[in-house]
């Protein structure tokens, strides 16, 4: 009895640690938009991309060749900061409780100065 409880928590954490924190992949982030916006793809590659600095100082038209275009959401904020998507999460009704993305800010010249994640939840 005790082995079989044993294997399974073994592997209850394998899954876990094979689902979490992903390197960012740029192939595999695009893949990861549109009707695949649900999925945790984009969301366990989220801490990579920010800790790694990737998206700083990149103008605009470099991150959408790693990430893909932002969204709308504006926020009434700024111009100078946009939205990129990362995961939208839903529950029975068919709006998402939450949208999650990448608030990046852009300095004056256009290069990115800070990525941060942002929920609307």
């Amino acid at each position: 009895m005790k082995f079989r409880f044993g294997i399974k928590v073994l592997m209850f954490f394998v899954l876990i640690s094979c689902n979490k924190d992903l390197k960012f992949d740029a192939e595999k982030w695009k893949s990861a938009g549109g009707e695949n916006i649900t999925l945790e793809i984009r969301a366990n590659m989220v801490a990579d991309l920010i800790e790694s600095g990737t998206l700083l100082n990149k103008n605009e038209s470099e991150i959408i060749n790693l990430i893909d275009k932002p969204s709308k959401l504006n926020n009434g904020e700024s111009e100078n900061i946009k939205y990129f998507p990362v995961q939208e999460k839903y529950g029975t009704d068919t709006d998402p409780e939450e949208m999650i993305f990448l608030k990046i800010k852009f300095n004056e010249e256009g290069a990115s100065k800070s990525v941060e994640l942002y929920s609307t939840k």
